[in-house]
């Protein structure tokens, strides 16, 4: 079987313009550990699309270098041809990911990921959050900036802004009090109706690595995210993998959640990402799913000492059943996403 990774970022699409040095520092890490773990898995074959201001990575077997735009569409379609199946790893904005897939689908080849149906509601934190609700599950107020009202909302509350299909932290905006946002509201020639307004939310914030069959979940690891606020920006600063394991009480209600987000929106497969945050005395609050492998991903051979693609290869042939997860051996993993240091940079026993 030959399975093309596609990573977007990484991928040449951007070869006629600057590469987004977060979104590609993620996208490269998650790249490299997924090949990596690939090429422990019998009979498969490896082909990516690689930008030219990038090393190529060891871990592959075939690889297309890319220089141009048009080079780029010919070559991914080239690609869709010859492989058998394709992996995807992009922004959910724009739709981006949700059209990389249909075009996989509408290609006849095997999607190693979710259906684009459930990505598009993915994509958007209203839409997430109005299925989620719907559920029973504790979501965060959400309302589109345009919609927004200084008069409607407590002095005191401090606000997020950001988009509504964003990836990452990328544009999330601070404010202390409302007025803040009401004057940087006024200032910014934002196309509003593309933007969300929540409160800014106290408490641990958290990210759920899962492995989903379309109607299951499979909770794989619990992950901090250690955020940080500077001139009302918020950036994810660093991820520890496996922060939270299963015998904390909390892990068993995280599963929970996640099997109801797997009933309320059908058809997330492979691996997803939820990022949640634990506050005192109520359920998780739920903030997004992320239709595709995240970050976390690159910890999981450590916490379980395997490759975490024979599971998807599992899924894909056996089912979600069929996949056995050996035991965590209680390892945790830093990695560090600051601009000068994306890389992991811990990796021992908790």
């Amino acid at each position: 079987m030959e399975i093309l990774v596609y990573e977007h970022i990484t991928s040449g699409v951007l070869c006629e313009s600057p590469l987004p040095a977060s979104l590609m520092k993620e996208g490269d890490l998650m790249l490299q550990a997924i090949l990596k773990d690939l090429l422990e898995v019998r009979e498969i074959k490896i082909t990516i699309l690689r930008d030219f201001r990038l090393p190529i990575p060891s871990y592959i077997h075939y690889y297309h270098t890319i220089y141009t735009l048009s080079q780029f569409h010919q070559t991914w379609q080239y690609c869709l041809d010859k492989v058998d199946g394709v992996l995807p790893i992009a922004p959910e904005s724009g739709n981006t990911l949700t059209k990389i897939q249909e075009q996989i689908i509408k290609s006849g080849k095997i999607l190693l990921g979710c259906h684009p149906q459930a990505t598009q509601i993915a994509s958007s934190k209203i839409e997430t959050e109005k299925y989620l609700r719907t559920a029973g599950l504790n979501t965060p107020y959400t309302i589109r900036l345009s919609d927004w009202q200084l008069d409607r909302v407590s002095k005191e509350e401090s606000l997020i802004c950001k988009p509504d299909d964003g990836a990452g932290c990328l544009y999330t905006f601070y404010f202390k009090t409302p007025l803040n946002l009401h004057l940087w509201k006024q200032k910014n020639t934002l196309d509003t109706k593309n933007y969300i307004v929540q409160p800014y939310i106290q408490g641990q914030a958290i990210s759920l690595s899962l492995l989903y069959d379309g109607k299951k979940a499979r909770l794989l690891s619990v992950n901090q995210q250690q955020m940080k606020i500077k001139k009302n920006r918020i950036y994810l600063n660093a991820i520890l993998v496996n922060a939270i394991m299963a015998e904390n009480p909390i892990y068993h209600h995280l599963q929970e959640i996640a099997n109801t987000i797997a009933n309320t929106l059908p058809g997330l497969w492979g691996f997803i990402g939820v990022d949640l945050i634990i506050v005192q005395n109520q359920s998780p609050i739920i903030l997004e799913i992320n239709p595709r492998p995240t970050t976390s991903y690159v910890g999981l051979r450590i916490i379980y000492g395997i490759s975490p693609m024979q599971w998807l290869i599992t899924l894909l042939y056996e089912g979600l059943d069929k996949v056995v997860l050996p035991s965590n051996l209680g390892f945790q993993l830093l990695i560090s996403l600051k601009k000068k240091d994306s890389k992991i940079i811990y990796d021992g026993y908790s």
